[in-house]
C-alpha cells in the first residue's frame, strides 16, 4: 500500500536538500527576485558607462551623481541613497565580483521566496548604508556587497533555524563553510584599502535579524503573506530608527558639518552668490583652518573677486595638503601667469601635463606659458600635441601651432600644413569662427571680410574677443604692430573674453610696449 503523498502547490515544487530526501523545501517554480536585482544592477552600471563615466575608476562626483552613499548628502535630504547605493558600482571588477556573489546566493530566494528575497536585499542594503554613514560619514560608498552580506546572514539564520530537520552530514559542512567564508571576507576587507567593512557588518547584522523575521516553514508556501510581513515590520522599525540617527550624526560631528559647509559654499558659488559662498566658507575655515575643500572654494571666490594674491595663499596651502588636486593646481598656474611668475606657472603646467596628458586644457596652459617665456620651440610642441588630437576643438591647436612656428621663422611650411588641414572633410565638427581664422592664417581670405562676417552674425562678446585676439596675433606676425595693439586691447579689455586669451593678449601688449 502506497503512503499518501501530498500534491505540491501549483506554483511551487518540492526540492530535496541533503541525502535521502530527509529535508524537503517547497520552492517557487518561477523566481523573479534575483533576475530583477541583476537587471537593475546591470541597468545602472550600463547607464553610468553610457553617460561617460569611467568603467574602471569612476570619480567621486560621478558616483554621487548616480546615487552613491554620502553622509552630508543623505543628511541634506537624499534618503533614497541609502538604498540606491546598492545598485552603483566602482568600476567593472567591483561590478562583476558583486554580480557573481549575487548569483552564488540565489539559493536564498528558493528558501525565502521572491518577495521576501527582495525585501531582504533592500533591508540589508539600507542597514549596510546606514551603518557606513554613521561610522565614517564623509566617505562616498557604493556597491551591492553590504546587501550580499545580508543575504548570507539570512541563509545562515535559515539553516540554524531548521537545524533539527537537516541531516548532520549536510548541515555541519554548509554551516562551517559559510561562517568561514564570511570571516575570511571580513578579514580580507580589513586588510584592503577602500573596502567598507562597516557596511558589510551592518548588512550581515540586518540580514540575520530580517532573515529570522521572514523565516517560513520549509514545507509551507514561499509566498510573502501578511503574517511574514507583520514580523518583518520589527526589523523595518529598527532600521528606521537607525536611519534617524544620520541627521543627529550630521549635527554632532565636525567632519559632517564641514562637508555640509563645503557643499553649501559650492552651491552658492554656482548660483553666483559669491558673498554668501565666502561667508559659509570662512565660517567653516574658522572651525578648521586647514580644510582642503573649503580652501579650494575660498580661493576661487577670492580670485573671482579680483584678489589673486589672497587666492594664491589659499591654493599654496591647499596644494601642500593635497598635492594631487588638479583643479587647484590648474587655478594656481593661471594666477601665477597673471602675476608674471611664468617659471613657477610652467612648473605647475608641466606637472599637470604629466598627470593628465590627454586633457587639452593642460596642453594649452603649458603651450601658452612657454610662449610667454619666449620658449617657442616648446610651445610649438605642446600646441602640436593639441593639433594631433582626434576629438574636440582640434583646429584651435592648429592656430596656436601656426603662430608659434611663425615666431620660429617657419611660417611658409606652417601655412602649407594649415592649408592641408583645411582641405580635410572633418571641418564640420570644428568651430566656425576658428575655421574662418584658419582660412585667414592660410591666406584664403581677408581680415576685413572676416570681421564683417562675424559682426553680421551677432557673435557673442566672448567669441568676438577670441576673434580680436587671433586678429591681433596675426597682425603682429605680419609686422603691423599698430593694428596688433588695437585688436589685442579689445581682447584684453573684454571681461567676457576667455581667461587664457585675455592673459595672452595682456602679455603681448606688455611685450609690444617694451619694444
Amino acid at each position: 500500500m502506497q503512503p499518501d503523498i501530498p500534491a505540491p502547490a501549483p506554483t511551487e515544487e518540492a526540492t530535496p536538500i541533503g541525502p535521502g530526501r530527509a529535508f524537503v523545501v517547497r520552492t517557487p517554480r518561477r523566481t523573479w527576485g534575483v533576475p530583477l536585482v541583476l537587471v537593475l544592477n546591470v541597468a545602472v552600471y550600463s547607464a553610468m558607462v553610457l553617460a561617460g563615466v569611467s568603467w574602471t575608476e569612476p570619480n567621486r562626483g560621478d558616483l554621487l551623481r548616480f546615487g552613491a552613499s554620502h553622509g552630508p548628502t543623505i543628511a541634506g535630504g537624499d534618503w533614497w541613497r541609502l538604498v540606491a547605493c546598492a545598485f552603483v558600482h566602482i568600476g567593472f571588477v567591483h561590478f562583476m565580483v558583486n554580480m557573481a556573489g549575487l548569483f552564488a546566493l540565489r539559493i536564498v530566494e528558493s528558501f525565502y521566496g521572491s518577495g521576501a528575497f527582495l525585501l531582504l536585499y533592500l533591508m540589508s542594503a539600507t542597514g549596510a548604508s546606514a551603518c557606513s554613514v554613521l561610522w565614517h560619514p564623509g566617505m562616498v560608498s557604493a556597491g551591492a556587497s553590504g546587501a550580499l552580506f545580508g543575504l548570507a546572514g539570512a541563509l545562515l539564520v535559515y539553516f540554524v533555524g531548521h537545524r533539527h530537520a537537516i541531516p548532520d552530514l549536510f548541515f555541519k559542512p554548509v554551516l562551517r563553510n559559510l561562517i568561514l567564508l564570511l570571516a575570511l571576507l571580513l578579514f580580507l576587507g580589513a586588510l584592503m584599502d577602500g573596502v567598507d567593512n562597516v557596511a558589510h557588518l551592518g548588512g550581515l547584522a540586518t540580514g540575520l535579524i530580517a532573515g529570522r523575521a521572514l523565516d517560513r516553514d520549509p514545507q509551507g508556501s514561499a509566498r510573502l503573506d501578511s503574517r511574514r510581513l507583520a514580523r518583518a515590520s520589527i526589523p523595518a522599525i529598527l532600521l528606521g530608527l537607525l536611519c534617524m540617527l544620520v541627521p543627529w550624526r550630521a549635527s554632532s560631528a565636525a567632519d559632517i558639518r564641514l562637508e555640509l559647509a563645503t557643499d553649501e559654499a559650492q552651491r552658492q558659488l554656482v548660483l553666483g552668490h559669491r558673498a554668501e559662498a565666502l561667508r559659509v566658507a570662512e565660517e567653516g575655515l574658522a572651525r578648521d583652518p586647514a580644510h582642503p575643500d573649503l580652501l579650494a572654494v575660498r580661493a576661487r571666490i577670492r580670485y573671482q573677486n579680483g584678489d589673486p594674491r589672497a587666492a594664491l595663499d589659499d591654493l599654496n596651502q591647499l596644494l601642500y595638503l593635497r598635492p594631487e588636486n588638479i583643479q587647484g593646481r590648474f587655478l594656481r598656474a593661471n594666477i601665477l601667469r597673471e602675476l608674471g611668475r611664468f617659471e613657477d606657472a610652467l612648473d605647475d603646467a608641466q606637472r599637470l601635463v604629466k598627470e593628465s596628458p590627454d586633457d587639452p586644457r593642460m596642453r594649452q596652459l603649458a603651450g601658452e606659458t612657454c610662449w610667454c617665456l619666449g620658449r617657442f620651440q616648446e610651445a610649438a610642441f605642446e600646441f602640436g600635441q593639441l593639433a594631433r588630437r582626434r576629438s574636440g576643438n582640434v583646429i584651435e591647436g592648429q592656430l596656436f601651432l601656426w603662430l608659434a612656428r611663425c615666431r620660429l621663422g617657419d611660417e611658409e611650411p606652417a601655412t602649407r600644413e594649415l592649408r592641408h588641414y583645411l582641405a580635410l572633410p572633418r571641418l564640420s565638427e570644428e568651430s566656425a569662427l576658428d575655421v574662418s581664422v584658419a582660412g585667414l592664417f592660410a591666406g584664403q581670405g581677408s581680415l576685413d571680410e572676416l570681421l564683417a562676417s562675424f559682426d553680421r552674425r551677432g557673435t557673442t562678446p566672448g567669441d568676438l574677443a577670441r576673434l580680436n585676439a587671433f586678429a591681433g596675433l596675426w597682425k603682429q606676425s605680419k609686422g603691423d604692430l599698430k593694428s596688433a595693439r588695437e585688436f589685442l586691447h579689445k581682447c584684453a579689455d573684454e571681461s567676457a573674453a576667455p581667461a587664457n586669451l585675455r592673459l595672452l593678449a595682456r602679455h603681448e601688449l606688455e611685450e609690444l610696449e617694451k619694444h
